[in-house]
């Protein structure tokens, strides 16, 4: 099983940026974090996380900018059961132009 995750836009602190404006709770203008979880024969049931890279729990991002972030949500999973191997995917925009 092969999983990654990226995320990319405006890094805010949390819970701050609720109460505050915008522009005072900024953090960085361009953050982008990939996350990966490789592993050979999964369990059924199992979580498995990339503890490596994480997302902070007092940030927040926003997704900005179409052209460069695509707000895509894109899944591609490889396994094999009984010697066959099979790859599915599929992709889902979370928003667009």
């Amino acid at each position: 099983m092969t999983v990654n995750y990226e995320t990319a836009g405006e890094l805010y602190r949390y819970p701050d940026c609720i109460d505050q404006s915008l522009s005072s709770t900024k953090v960085q203008d361009y953050y982008y974090k990939k996350s990966s979880i490789v592993k050979s024969n999964p369990t059924k049931g199992t979580v498995y996380i990339d503890g490596n890279n994480t997302m902070p729990l007092d940030r927040v991002v926003l997704l900005t900018d179409y052209f460069d972030h695509g707000g895509l949500i894109y899944l591609k999973l490889t396994y094999s059961v009984n010697g066959n191997t099979r790859t599915d995917d599929r992709s889902y925009y979370v928003y667009s132009k």
